[in-house]
């Protein structure tokens, strides 16, 4: 019984998501001139954003691909990252398996290779997928810095919303909720930085979701997120 509950999981979660993101409206789009280059020019990316902003953030993902985006996404190695591989599968995203801190010469290998060799421009949230929350982990940076890649940083804000109670407090726009996303400047580490740039990159990408995610708010105008009351 509990192998046909996670076998029908994934099917059940993707129509669910299906019908509640048909009814979202979204409201504005700011920074789109950052992507859209970068989807002309074919270039891969490193599309990043904090794990509590990941329904929407991955949904604007998925359509961008209609524009070129050739997307992939780092998904935990875990029993719940399964559930999110076949979700994945069902959007045909291809997956890869590890962790935003890109431990483990295996995962590390088969990352580079996609983006090198394949041209995949890979999604992940750099505080997943245990956390801390909203903490940019080293690895993204290093493997822009190992790629030539751009971390592209996007964030977005509903104006009602449920809020988990998980350790990041995923948000989960209600039905018809407006949004705002936005999108920052693509960011490529040098390869030449030492290890205080690297960290200083690394607060500076944090900063970075963290500014964007305010302003997702305050174009809203009225937004919840995490650590917010709100209303039932």
């Amino acid at each position: 019984m509990r192998q046909l509950e996670r076998s029908l999981a994934p099917h059940l979660i993707y129509l669910f998501a299906r019908l509640m993101i048909s009814s979202y409206r979204l409201h504005k789009v700011e920074g789109l001139s950052n992507l859209e280059p970068m989807l002309r020019e074919e270039k891969a990316l490193l599309p990043c954003f904090w794990h509590h902003q990941i329904v929407y953030c991955t949904w604007f993902l998925v359509g961008a691909m209609k524009r070129g985006l050739k997307l992939g996404f780092l998904v935990s190695p875990s029993r719940d990252g399964n559930i999110g591989a076949r979700l994945f599968d069902f959007l045909g995203v291809r997956c890869i398996r590890g962790s935003s801190s890109v431990s483990g010469a295996k995962s590390l290998r088969d990352i580079y290779l996609a983006i090198t060799s394949d041209g995949l421009s890979i999604a992940s949230a750099p505080d997943g997928p245990q956390g801390p929350p909203r903490v940019f982990k080293q690895g993204w940076v290093n493997l822009s810095r190992l790629t030539g890649a751009a971390m592209l940083p996007l964030a977005y804000a509903a104006d009602r919303a449920w809020i988990l109670k998980t350790w990041d407090q995923l948000v989960i726009p209600k039905p018809f909720a407006r949004i705002v996303l936005v999108v920052g400047e693509p960011v490529v580490a040098d390869k030449s930085l030492n290890e205080g740039e690297m960290q200083t990159l690394q607060d500076r990408m944090e900063d970075e979701l963290n500014r964007l995610s305010r302003n997702a708010r305050e174009m809203l105008g009225s937004a919840v997120c995490p650590g917010e009351h709100q209303s039932p």
